[in-house]
């Protein structure tokens, strides 16, 4: 039985991986973030605020949550579909390969329902 360490509150092999988060985060930060800072100007939107009053809106900070938000959750649904995708096609592999038996996986099923029925 393999040991389990636990992260927060999932579990997760003590075989060397790393937790999700930090790869997800690496992803966002370091690659997405930045393919948006080429885009846009800025990596982040974190220093857009107005302010009302005496009080400042830091809505910024909210743009870019929702955009990491958005990037995790689209990066998630390619992955998810990629492998239902990828469990269709060894499925429908795997029903061509048993449709097409040979003549001898044929006659070898006949002699074992044969020897089985002499049994009985």
């Amino acid at each position: 039985m393999r040991k389990l360490v636990v992260f927060g509150d999932s579990r997760y092999p003590r075989a060397g991986i790393t937790s999700p988060d930090a790869v997800v985060n690496s992803l966002v930060n370091d690659v997405l973030m930045q393919v948006i800072a080429a885009i846009v100007g800025k990596p982040n939107f974190n220093a857009l605020t107005f302010t009302i009053g005496e009080g400042v809106i830091y809505y910024g900070r909210f743009l870019t949550a929702l955009i990491n938000f958005l990037i995790i959750a689209a990066t998630l649904f390619v992955i998810i579909r990629a492998f239902e995708e990828l469990q269709k096609r060894r499925k429908s592999a795997g029903e061509d390969v048993a449709e097409d038996k040979s003549d001898e996986v044929v006659l070898l099923g006949e002699i074992r329902d044969l020897l089985a029925q002499r049994q009985m």
